[in-house]
Parts: C-alpha cells; sequence; structure tokens
C-alpha cells in the first residue's frame, strides 16, 4: 500500500532501504541506520502489535492501535522527511562535487596553459640561442675569413719585401762583381807595368843578384858548418846552443831512413852510461838504439799509427805478423798446408812443411788461450782450426778433447817476421854516417 504525504510519493521500507544506502554511498557515511523504522508495514504493525501488552488475556481497546497507527505514520513521515533532507544534501554535495569538479578542470586548464606557455617560452628560447650560436658563428666564420684574407695579405708583402730584397741583392751583387772586375783590370795592368819594370831591372841587374845570392847562400852553408863543427867538436851544451839548435839541426848520425840530432844523441848516451856503465860498447848501443827509433818511427807513420803512444810497439809488433807484404812468404806456407788439411791430409803428414809441430800435447786452459787465442773455446772436439794468428808466427790447431781444464791438442807452427826481425833486417842493411865518433 502506497500513501501520498503532500505531494511526495511515499516509498516502500526496501525503497527507502536502498535510497538511504545510494545515498551515504555517495556522501561517503556509513553509519548503520536504524532498520526498524525502514521495514515494511506489516513487518512494523507486526512488531508493534507483538510489544502490545495483554492484561489479563484481553487485548487494549482500538484506541491503542490507532495510536499505535500514529506512531507508525509519523514516523514513516520522519523517514520520508529524512530522505527528503537526504536528497537535498545529496543535489547539494553533487552541486559542490561539480563545482569542485569545474575549478580541478579550471586549474588543470590553467595548468595546461601554463605548461602551453613554458614550452613555448623553451621553444622561444631555444630558437633564440640557435640564432645567437648562428649569429656568433657567421662572426667567428667572418673573423677567420677577416684573418685569413690577412695573412694573405701579410704573405703578399713578405714576398713582395723578399723580391724586392733579392733584387736589391743582385744589383748590389752586380755592382760588387763589376766594381772587382774593374779593379783585377786596374791590378793586371799595374803587374804588368810593375813585372815589365822589374824584368828590366831584372836584366839590368842579373848577374850582380845571382852572384849577391850565390855568396849569401855560401856564407850560409859556411856558417852552418862552423856552428855544427863548434858543438860536435868542442861537445858545447848549454840553454842557448840548445835552443839555437833547434832552427839549426846538428847531426850526429846521418842514414838512409833519418838522422839523429846531437843533443838527442848526447841524452840517450847519457842515459846508458847510467844504466849500463862504461864496462860496454855504450855508444854503439846508443847509435843502436837510436837507430832503431828512426826504423820505429818510419814504421808507425807507414802503418798510421801514433809515434808518441805508449802502446806503439805492441802496435807495431801485431801489425807487421799480419803485414801480407812483409811476411809474404810465410802467410804462402800455412795457407798452402791449411789447403793440403782441407783436402784430407792428416797433421802427420803435412809436419814437414812446418816450422814447429806437436801432437796430442796437453795444456792447460789458461796457458792454451794465452798462445792461441780464446778461439781455442770455441772450437770443437775432432775439428781443426782455421789459421790463428800468434805473437810470433801463424797456427793450425786441431783439438782432440777437453778434460776440465786440460786440452789436448795437436798444432802446427809457421814463423812470421816479427818486428825484431824487420828492425835488425834494415839495421843491417843501413848506410850510417857518425858525426860523433
Amino acid at each position: 500500500m502506497t500513501n501520498n504525504l503532500d505531494g511526495i510519493k511515499k516509498l516502500t521500507p526496501d525503497e527507502v532501504k536502498k535510497s538511504r544506502e545510494i545515498v551515504l554511498d555517495f556522501i561517503g557515511e556509513n553509519e548503520p541506520i536504524n532498520n526498524f523504522a525502514l521495514e515494511n508495514k506489516v513487518d512494523s504493525q507486526s512488531v508493534i502489535f507483538d510489544r502490545i501488552k495483554k492484561v489479563d488475556g484481553i487485548t487494549k481497546g482500538k484506541e491503542k492501535k490507532i495510536e499505535i497507527e500514529k506512531r507508525i505514520d509519523a514516523e514513516e513521515k520522519i523517514t520520508e522527511d529524512r530522505v527528503v533532507e537526504k536528497k537535498s544534501n545529496n543535489q547539494e554535495n553533487n552541486n559542490v562535487y561539480q563545482e569542485k569538479e569545474r575549478l580541478i578542470s579550471e586549474k588543470k586548464k590553467q595548468q595546461q596553459l601554463l605548461e602551453e606557455q613554458k614550452s613555448l617560452k623553451q621553444i622561444r628560447d631555444k630558437e633564440s640561442k640557435a640564432k645567437e650560436k648562428e649569429l656568433k658563428d657567421k662572426q667567428e666564420e667572418n673573423q677567420k675569413e677577416q684573418l685569413k684574407i690577412e695573412q694573405i695579405k701579410e704573405i703578399e708583402e713578405k714576398k713582395i719585401l723578399k723580391q724586392k730584397l733579392e733584387q736589391k741583392r743582385r744589383l748590389e751583387k752586380q755592382k760588387k762583381k763589376s766594381d772587382f772586375k774593374k779593379k783585377i783590370l786596374k791590378f793586371k795592368k799595374n803587374l804588368k807595368f810593375k813585372a815589365l819594370l822589374y824584368l828590366k831591372l831584372f836584366k839590368k841587374y842579373f848577374k850582380k843578384i845571382t852572384a849577391s845570392l850565390i855568396m849569401l847562400f855560401l856564407l850560409l852553408t859556411i856558417f852552418y858548418i862552423i856552428f855544427c863543427e863548434i858543438v860536435l867538436g868542442f861537445s858545447i851544451d848549454n840553454k842557448a846552443i840548445r835552443q839555437a839548435a833547434k832552427y839549426l839541426f846538428v847531426p850526429a848520425l846521418i842514414s838512409n831512413s833519418g838522422s839523429v840530432d846531437f843533443y838527442s844523441y848526447k841524452d840517450r848516451l847519457a842515459d846508458e852510461l847510467n844504466i849500463r856503465g862504461k864496462n860496454v860498447d855504450v855508444r854503439a848501443i846508443t847509435k843502436n838504439e837510436l837507430l832503431k827509433q828512426i826504423v820505429y818511427k818510419k814504421l808507425a807513420k807507414e802503418y798510421g799509427l801514433v809515434v808518441d803512444s805508449s802502446n806503439l810497439m805492441t802496435d807495431l809488433e801485431k801489425r807487421i805478423v799480419i803485414d801480407k807484404e812483409k811476411n809474404q812468404i810465410s802467410l804462402a806456407r800455412i795457407a798452402k798446408i791449411n789447403d793440403l788439411i782441407k783436402q784430407g791430409k792428416t797433421f802427420e803428414e803435412v809436419k814437414k812443411y812446418s816450422d814447429e809441430f806437436e801432437s796430442g800435447v796437453y795444456m792447460e786452459n789458461d796457458l792454451a788461450q794465452e798462445k792461441f787465442g780464446r778461439l781455442i773455446n770455441y772450437l770443437s772436439e775432432g775439428k781443426t782450426s782455421d789459421i790463428l794468428v800468434g805473437d810470433n808466427g801463424y797456427y793450425l790447431i786441431k783439438k782432440n778433447n777437453q778434460n776440465n781444464s786440460l786440452i789436448n791438442i795437436s798444432y802446427i807452427f809457421i814463423k812470421a817476421i816479427t818486428l825484431d826481425d824487420y828492425v835488425n833486417n834494415k839495421l843491417s842493411n843501413l848506410n850510417v854516417l857518425s858525426l860523433v865518433d
């Protein structure tokens, strides 16, 4: 049964309950509603009637029932008023929500507008920066172009200046050349004139000049001979004469290989007297040693050695042993023996061609190195060496075996012309004139 209250449709309890739940969900309220007043009419009445008290098994009168119905109607009206109020509140809330949505939408639009303005500003800033950069690049490019133009201009100016300087130098050079030629021509003319003049004078005074020169030469020669005779005859030894002897050579020994001055002979003779005494022929020994010095100096110059070197004698001894010209025969002999051994001949078969032969000799390693050189260490057992140069000749060595520090070898030796041999041979063939006997 549906009733109308003041033109408003009266809802059933179920509809009221459902509407209330919708309103509460919308406004965010979850409080439980008193379901007693929202129950259907029949249930409410039954509940109320159940609560009616019975007095002595008799129900109260009809007034009581009407009163209850009025109370129910009042409660329903209250409920409907509440529903209307809720609807009104819901409408207000809805308006608030819509207003809120509108504000949010406007705020979003404003934010979007701000973002668009910000984005637009960024784009404008980027465009402005790009333009500035482009302008700056153009300025830099223009500056570079200007710098290049200035550099090219400077180079051209330098080139022009250089050409001017070269032209000026050429002109100066031509002028100097021309002046030099003029001077040469003038000098030739003067020289020709003077030459003719001197030639006339020479022809005029030739005999007198020649005679004067011959007389001067003879006088100087006589003076030199007298000076030498005085020094040698009286054996004068003082600082003044020694100083003069540096410019006027006073010979003591004259040979076809060289000469020895008087004061070198005198100093060497004094040294030999101090060393050997007077019991031996010191003069002969001194002459021999001085003549040896002449041969040593000549040989050193031949080999390109320093004459005043402290190792001169050692170097000469090594050089003369390997000198193919002075040891031609000895080198040919050792080469021939080496060829025979390579052809298969044994040491015993070729020993007759050697100056010295040893077979199966044991030597200490140090002694062998000292005599034959370090190459003997690298020679394999049973192998024959190439030609080895010793202090006084040439060797061919066969290494039989080696036991710790002992080496068993066989060798062939050919004697070379040594420094002493060469010097003694030279002295024997030397023509010597002694002025100090």
